[in-house]
């Protein structure tokens, strides 16, 4: 089963494509989905499929109807970089999942919210992306911190090990949960809850410092 194939049996209609795995780090986290839609309109997952399985070739994959007047050819650095990754996802295979890999997984499908902000960008991408993008790379998870405007907010790291080999340490993908998904993660990754408590905590208390001084003064 190739990657495309295990896309099908979660989302049949099509609404996720196969370049929102291949191309993740270009389109969700430096946000550049309006310009290369340009140049991969025709790469659908039938195509992409059928190129995985060695049913065509990438001149055969490239070469449809050119979209809005522009001609796709091997020689294009978006086509050079795009085959590159479609060789790894070929020659991939799908991992299986740990016991806590499962776990978390299971957090985020559960968990009340769709999008998950990205806080490298401020960029969102929908849970099923990024769970369909860990069914079918080797990856690690942590917990992290860092600013968003007056809070300090964890997030979950998830590392990318394989597939996207341009990243010497792997690509960091950091998601921001609601806090009861984080205690969530915390507890499976056994790693101490004490500093998501006390954010919110934290986060509480200067709430209603604020409220206080706005109902003194107005």
């Amino acid at each position: 089963m190739n990657i495309v194939e295990m896309m099908k049996n979660y989302v049949p209609n099509d609404s996720i494509a196969p370049l929102d795995l291949l191309l993740f780090d270009r389109i969700y986290i430096d946000g550049q989905k309006g310009e290369l839609s340009r140049y991969y309109h025709d790469l659908d997952s039938n195509n992409v499929s059928a190129y995985l399985e060695g049913e065509i070739t990438f001149e055969d994959l490239i070469n449809p109807s050119p979209y809005l007047g522009i001609k796709l050819h091997e020689k294009s650095i978006n086509m050079i970089f795009t085959k590159n990754r479609l060789e790894r996802w070929k020659e991939a295979e799908i991992p299986s999942l740990t016991p806590t890999q499962k776990q978390l997984i299971q957090v985020m499908i559960e968990s009340d919210t769709s999008l998950l902000p990205n806080w490298e960008t401020g960029n969102s991408v929908h849970k099923y992306i990024v769970t369909l993008l860990l069914l079918c790379t080797k990856w690690e998870a942590s917990i992290s911190y860092s600013n968003i405007d007056l809070d300090c907010v964890p997030s979950i790291c998830f590392t990318i090990n394989s597939i996207f080999t341009e990243y010497n340490d792997g690509l960091n993908i950091h998601c921001v949960f609601p806090t009861s998904d984080m205690k969530k993660v915390a507890s499976i990754l056994e790693e101490n809850e004490t500093e998501i408590n006390s954010y919110e905590k934290v986060r509480k208390e200067r709430d209603e410092r604020f409220l206080t001084a706005f109902l003194q003064t107005n």
